[in-house]
């Protein structure tokens, strides 16, 4: 019966996906923060975070929204060690790490950092092919909230930078946090190494009404810095599927 029911929530959820085009999700996500310290780095901090993932048809956004504001009002964390006083900056933007992504014109958005609260700065600006990011899929499985979700890893990638996901399979979306393209289904965890930030689901709702406008947050009536064109994946074209040796 719990199986069944399982399974009936992973096709409604994809059914209802597919006909309204629509889907907001909201994780829990924390970054940590690192200071080098003879030599080497040491952590002195993990920041919390809401992250926000709005897909409307072709156009998709996700952002985060600090939640440590009120532990570190002066925007910095500071160690004392030996009497030596140093500190690390935290942003105090309510909106930050922007990436948006239209799939009909091909055009990928990013404010990587901070600077939303004075939107004075630029932002980043990427033209893409589709296919420009691939994934290897692994026999690895495991229940998240209740739904089964199988593990991928990014191949378009360096090792130390490639995200890793654990994504459900029935419930279709092609994008997801921080920049995921091509995805092989909602992603319910993700980690990102190069910015040591970890994204896990908390809810999501599809066929919610999201406005037009929540695509063009203020930061992008800054100019826009044209980085790079992200070309179509050469290696292993597509989702791969890894097997276990039988």
């Amino acid at each position: 019966m719990k199986a069944s029911l399982l399974f009936s929530l992973c096709w409604f959820s994809t059914i209802v996906f597919a006909q309204t085009s629509s889907l907001q999700a909201h994780y829990f996500v924390e970054v940590e923060k690192f200071i080098s310290q003879d030599g080497e780095l040491r952590k002195v901090a993990t920041l919390p975070y809401e992250g926000i993932l709005q897909i409307k048809n072709a156009r998709s956004i996700s952002y985060l929204r600090p939640l440590y504001l009120s532990e570190y009002p002066e925007g910095r964390i500071e160690l004392n060690k030996n009497g030596l006083l140093r500190s690390v900056h935290v942003s105090l933007d309510t909106m930050q790490s922007v990436y948006s992504i239209n799939l009909d014109s091909l055009l990928f958005r990013a404010c990587f950092g901070s600077g939303i609260a004075g939107a004075s700065g630029v932002h980043s600006l990427f033209t893409f092919e589709r296919g420009c990011r691939a994934w290897q899929i692994f026999p690895e499985t495991k229940e998240i909230n209740g739904i089964l979700c199988q593990r991928a890893v990014e191949m378009s990638a360096s090792s130390d930078k490639a995200a890793q996901i654990w994504f459900a399979p029935d419930i279709s979306a092609q994008v997801g946090p921080m920049g995921i393209m091509d995805a092989p289904g909602l992603v319910y965890e993700a980690y990102f190494p190069s910015i040591a930030t970890r994204w896990k689901l908390r809810e999501f709702i599809a066929g919610s009404d999201i406005s037009d406008a929540v695509f063009w947050p203020r930061i992008f009536n800054s100019p826009s810095r044209f980085i790079n064109h992200l070309r179509k994946y050469k290696g292993e074209t597509g989702i791969v599927q890894v097997r276990t040796t039988q």
